[in-house]
């Protein structure tokens, strides 16, 4: 389903002189989500916390996807398909309904003792790994013979970085890989296909997107940190 909402509103927000978003404007998920997670299994539209949305879609519009969209990079998030699997699941529609639907539940089973509100969750097939609050980035350490720790790098630790190539994005918390997305639909955003470039074109694309979210992730805890 097309994530009218986001990729309408929100994103002529973001480039309009007139238009400046406030926290009443995400007090709410949009209808067509609410619809699609019913869809899914009516059960899951009473995971959804709408003071948490309020809370959470307006951090992340002002510290990661208002950014993205002003740079002409938020593409990246977006997957070839509505359903495809995305290791990052945020509450605000920005990436997917299926992601952002997985958010819920995940936050409704989830059962870390981490402090502030939640912003995304970074999943693998094993389960939660990264768990992003407003007080930083939790990692989950598994034990053999007791419950999953979450130890916290508070947002004036994390550093945050990114590598994009010709298979998509891998994200990183220093060193450690957190995240991985599967390549962007370029022919929807109306981007030319790397396949039809040079190398050189090809490398030059990656590297210029590369360059620009990253510097976006090096201000991010600090934009964070302002909003809470």
């Amino acid at each position: 389903m097309e994530n009218t909402k986001f990729y309408t509103e929100f994103k002529e927000a973001a480039f309009s002189d007139d238009v400046e978003l406030t926290l009443a404007d995400f007090d709410h998920p949009q209808k067509e989500f609410l619809e699609y997670i019913k869809f899914s299994d009516s059960e899951y539209e009473t995971y959804v916390d709408t003071d948490l949305y309020q809370r959470s879609s307006w951090i992340l519009w002002e510290s990661l996807w208002r950014p993205l969209v002003e740079n002409h990079v938020d593409f990246i998030f977006i997957p070839e398909e509505a359903d495809d699997w995305s290791d990052i699941l945020m509450p605000l529609e920005g990436i997917s309904f299926h992601s952002s639907r997985d958010f819920w539940i995940k936050n409704k089973e989830q059962n870390f003792e981490v402090d502030g509100d939640v912003l995304a969750y970074f999943r693998k097939i094993t389960g939660i790994k990264f768990i992003c609050t407003t007080k930083g980035v939790y990692t989950i350490k598994r034990h053999v013979w007791k419950k999953p720790s979450a130890i916290l790098t508070p947002w004036e630790e994390v550093d945050l970085s990114i590598k994009v190539d010709e298979n998509g994005m891998e994200l990183f918390l220093d060193d450690k890989q957190i995240a991985t997305l599967v390549k962007p639909n370029y022919q929807k955003i109306d981007i030319i296909d790397p396949a039809e470039l040079s190398k050189e074109e090809e490398l030059k694309l990656y590297t210029n997107v590369e360059a620009k979210v990253n510097a976006i992730l090096t201000e991010l805890p600090d934009k964070v940190l302002s909003l809470t």
